[in-house]
Parts: C-alpha cells; structure tokens; sequence
C-alpha cells in the first residue's frame, strides 16, 4: 500500500544518508551517525 511505499522509500533513503555519512566523516560524529543509520536500518 501507500504507508509501506513511503516506509520502504524512507528506509532507501536512510540508507543513502548513513552510507554517505560514512564515507564524509565530520569530526568523527558523521561516521558513528552514518554506522547508527545502516544498523538500524538493516535491523
């Protein structure tokens, strides 16, 4: 339905956000946001 596309395109875009906080670190705290990002998205 509609609630699970947008839950799956939040999801996609979690995942967009962590992996591009991983590889741009800022000061440290974007890699361990990146890291929280992908392990609660793929939990």
């Amino acid at each position: 339905m509609t609630d699970s596309q947008n839950t799956h395109d939040q999801r996609i875009i979690i995942k967009v956000m962590g992996i591009l906080s991983v590889f741009t670190p800022q000061k440290g705290t974007g890699s361990f946001i990146g890291a929280a990002f992908l392990f609660f998205s793929y939990r």
